[in-house]
């Protein structure tokens, strides 16, 4: 049993006092062996497992890394462990800080995904600051109206077209519950374990993350920075003049990152097409903003500096929709419509879309001459349905055929009888309003005769 010595050596040791106790297991366990190392004698073959894109992918991507083993424990700047992931993948995975030493014995940063099970770096990016396009952390709505999910907030990064690995260039998107990362960086030595008394109370009737959790995401805003990558925050904080709610509700969230009555950051609920998800509109400084829409891909992001108009349609007292035309470098426009956007939001996207100087089409002729081709036929198709069954609805009153709880059977056959049926006495339930209506139509009918 030579194939016994490959095996580690807890294991060796049991097995070889399982075939000192019963010699005859010896071959049956020589059997097992063969059986499970031999893919003919398989039935199924095995499932390889789903991996995050590739970056041996085409040609070598000066910005992709790629690791046969896990990453050297002295090489670690930090890491936050045991994330669930939306994007590329939806799995747990480690997010790890390190470092790379290049052959002129310069050290580069280095992010990587990195499989909890082999500890070995599936996805890895270094020149993180020419890489990556946007990172930010958000809150998730759903979540911030809730006490025990409030301190949860939404990783996302995007990386640049020229250091994607693939065409689809999905983000990477991970949810961060910041009382674990709590945990995990005290464990690490990141923070002291009296941190929690030192930075204040926590208010936990507010909608503000806690006071600790505060000091958590500057820390991490200070490591991201020292690795090249500036993180954006749009989490809600308790201290004034940062960060503050205008609004917080389970569809719509509105954060002003100063304190004012501008809002950098507006969430809502909303669809796009068949495919619900949330909105967002931020911008990380005077000059650049963005709008997503996700969470579930395809993600979109769309620059600012790539919209050619916005017009709002549909507007109702809970929902409106909103249509976005692209330009297209083939000089052919695209056009995506975000519907049942929840009306909280709409004055603050209004006033985004303004301070964006994004023209509003909303009043285009075009756009009219099109809603108002719509309405008309909204009203000419049921009033010909309606002309084509006898103009008789379902609903007796909107009819004209309510006759104050006579059967149909007792009604006269002539016109004028059912009409002066209508206009009887024996309708009680017709409002004081509607008694005069009637006595007009009753005076008219009398002139007529």
């Amino acid at each position: 049993m030579s194939w016994v010595d490959t095996l580690p050596t807890a294991l060796q040791i049991k097995i070889n006092q399982l075939v000192t106790a019963q010699p005859s297991s010896q071959v049956i366990l020589d059997e097992l062996y063969e059986h499970l190392t031999s893919p003919k004698k398989r039935k199924t073959p095995q499932r390889k497992p789903r991996e995050l894109p590739s970056a041996n992918n085409g040609q070598p991507n000066p910005h992709h890394v790629k690791f046969s083993g896990p990453v050297n424990p002295q090489e670690i700047i930090f890491q936050l462990t045991n994330l669930s992931f939306g994007s590329p993948i939806r799995r747990k995975y480690n997010l790890l800080f390190h470092l790379l030493i290049s052959p002129d014995n310069v050290p580069h940063p280095v992010l990587s995904i990195v499989n909890i099970a082999t500890q070995t770096p599936e996805m890895s990016v270094t020149g993180l600051k020419s890489a990556i396009k946007l990172c930010m952390l958000a809150p998730i709505l759903g979540h911030s109206t809730v006490l025990t999910k409030k301190d949860t907030a939404m990783l996302c990064l995007w990386l640049n077209d020229h250091a994607a690995f693939d065409a689809k260039n999905d983000p990477i998107i991970c949810n961060i519950n910041l009382d674990v990362i709590k945990k995990q960086l005290i464990e690490d030595g990141k923070v002291p374990p009296h941190a929690e008394h030192q930075v204040g109370e926590d208010d936990s009737e507010g909608d503000a993350i806690k006071p600790i959790n505060e000091q958590i995401i500057f820390f991490l805003q200070r490591q991201f920075g020292l690795c090249g990558i500036e993180l954006h925050n749009f989490m809600p904080l308790a201290r004034p003049m940062q960060n503050t709610l205008k609004f917080n509700a389970d569809s719509a969230i509105a954060i002003s990152t100063k304190g004012n009555n501008i809002c950098d950051f507006v969430a809502a609920s909303a669809y796009n097409g068949s495919k619900e998800g949330s909105l967002l509109l931020l911008n990380t400084n005077e000059e650049t903003a963005f709008m997503i829409f996700g969470f579930k891909k395809p993600v979109l992001l769309i620059e600012f500096s790539t919209i050619r108009d916005i017009s709002y349609k549909d507007i109702t007292r809970f929902t409106f929709n909103m249509l976005v035309t692209i330009a297209s470098a083939d000089g052919e426009d695209k056009v995506l419509e975000f519907s049942m956007i929840d009306q909280q939001s709409y004055q603050e996207i209004d006033d985004f879309v303004r301070r964006m100087k994004i023209q509003d089409n909303s009043f285009d002729a075009k756009l009219r001459e099109k809603q108002t081709e719509n309405t008309e036929a909204d009203v000419v198709e049921p009033a010909l349905q309606e002309a084509e069954a006898g103009g008789d609805s379902d609903d007796e009153e909107e009819d004209g055929t309510y006759t104050g709880g006579v059967e149909e059977g007792e009604e006269d056959d002539s016109d004028m009888d059912a009409s002066a049926s209508e206009g009887s006495d024996g309708d009680d339930s017709v409002s004081e309003d509607d008694d005069e209506d009637d006595d007009g139509l009753d005076d008219d009918k009398a002139d007529e005769e």
